[in-house]
């Protein structure tokens, strides 16, 4: 299922068909009629990911907790830190997000997904965003192994 979202098709393949759906200017929410609260939303896609989070963090050898070469195997590299930015707009945030935890920062989400390079290597992975005052951010992305959050 897809819905035509302001300027973009959201593809809905991991919300359950019994969740209602509603969007504002901002976001798309889904909730869960069990829960009686939202469950899950697609973040914006002008999300705020520094670029430095990208050259300094994620794309960098790290001694510890390195993903740098997780990355690299879908040909993301230093030199092309913007394919992974945009990668991360048109691939990620047009996924849903699940509302993990509230906290004193805001509203941090994760959102799992397939994260396909220039290579055609298709990575799973799972990324953190939070939500202060309805901008959203990126936190971090890991190598998606399935579990529970």
């Amino acid at each position: 299922m897809a819905i035509r979202f302001p300027g973009r098709d959201i593809h809905l393949r991991n919300i359950p068909q019994e969740f209602f759906v509603f969007w504002n200017t901002e976001f798309l929410t889904c909730i869960n009629p069990e829960l009686g609260r939202e469950s899950m939303l697609v973040l914006p896609q002008d999300a705020i990911i520094t670029e430095e989070k990208l050259t300094k963090y994620l794309l960098v050898l790290l001694p510890k907790d390195d993903k740098s070469q997780f990355l690299a195997r879908s040909a993301y590299t230093l030199d092309n830190w913007q394919q992974l930015e945009q990668d991360l707009r048109t691939q990620v945030l047009t996924q849903p997000a699940e509302l993990i935890e509230t906290n004193r920062y805001g509203e941090k989400y994760a959102i799992r997904a397939r994260l396909r390079g220039s290579n055609s290597v298709e990575l799973k992975i799972l990324t953190i965003w939070i939500v202060t005052n309805g901008i959203a951010r990126f936190v971090t992305l890991v190598p998606d192994k399935g579990a529970n959050l």
